[in-house]
């Protein structure tokens, strides 16, 4: 019951309501027979992988606890469909090269202190045609973030009991880090805020008020933060949404 509450009140966060929006509609005119989701929120692919009628689904989450909850949520939602869990990290995968048609990992790939090496693993699954859907967070000057607060229980503290977080790319690091591997994306869009420093204003909101209204979400996204053309133009930060199709090297 507590959890019907919360995703009544509270289904998505911030910047989701962007990246699975984009997800969903990039994908809705393919037809995969094999998909692989690396960590994506759980609802995508339980939903996409009914809505484009995949043969096999293979989530992948290292977070033992939260793929537990996956695996509990999906089959509380009575889905015919059959999943296969992976607890591996991604540069432990060792499925058949360029034998998955879709790959997906929303808001991941930042996380990762590796990430090069993340991408590359991926890419390496998807067959000539493919395709690989990303978001990571974006700004105008690239930076990152450490955390006290090891959350996926998955890194080694430094000297400071530190923990990577994640990073933000801009346009440099994109081609450094990720395009290296994929080439440049066939498709993005690029969503922010307005005004610098709303983001991290709103995130300590939310960790530090018990009133904060998070049915509000919706309609804080659609009036804070808007489109972009190039990461380059924003005066804060954002999000990046890419979808990249593997060429046949043929």
């Amino acid at each position: 019951m507590r959890l019907a509450y919360k995703l009544v009140v509270w289904p998505l966060d911030s910047f989701r309501y962007f990246e699975l929006d984009f997800v969903v509609k990039r994908c809705s005119s393919l037809q995969p027979r094999r998909y692989l989701d690396l960590s994506s929120p759980r609802f995508l692919p339980a939903s996409l992988s009914q809505i484009l009628r995949c043969e096999e689904a293979v989530l992948v989450n290292p977070d033992a606890d939260d793929l537990r909850k996956t695996q509990e949520t999906i089959k509380s939602m009575g889905l015919t469909q059959e999943f296969r869990y992976d607890g591996r990290l991604v540069i432990d995968l060792d499925y058949e090269t360029e034998s998955f048609d879709l790959i997906t990992s929303v808001s991941v790939i930042e996380h990762i202190p590796e990430d090069t090496a993340a991408i590359n693993a991926l890419w390496s699954l998807i067959k000539p045609g493919g395709r690989l859907m990303i978001t990571v967070p974006c700004a105008a000057e690239k930076y990152q973030e450490l955390t006290n607060i090891d959350e996926y229980k998955l890194l080694h503290a430094n000297p400071d009991g530190l923990v990577f977080w994640q990073r933000f790319y801009d346009l440099e690091a994109l081609k450094s880090r990720i395009f290296l591997v994929t080439g440049e994306p066939v498709y993005q869009e690029i969503f922010g805020e307005i005004q610098a420093g709303h983001y991290d204003s709103n995130v300590l909101a939310k960790r530090t008020s018990h009133a904060y209204p998070v049915w509000a979400e919706p309609l804080m996204m659609a009036k804070r933060y808007r489109r972009y053309e190039s990461i380059d133009e924003m005066p804060g930060m954002g999000v990046v949404a890419m979808e990249f199709v593997k060429r046949s090297t043929k």
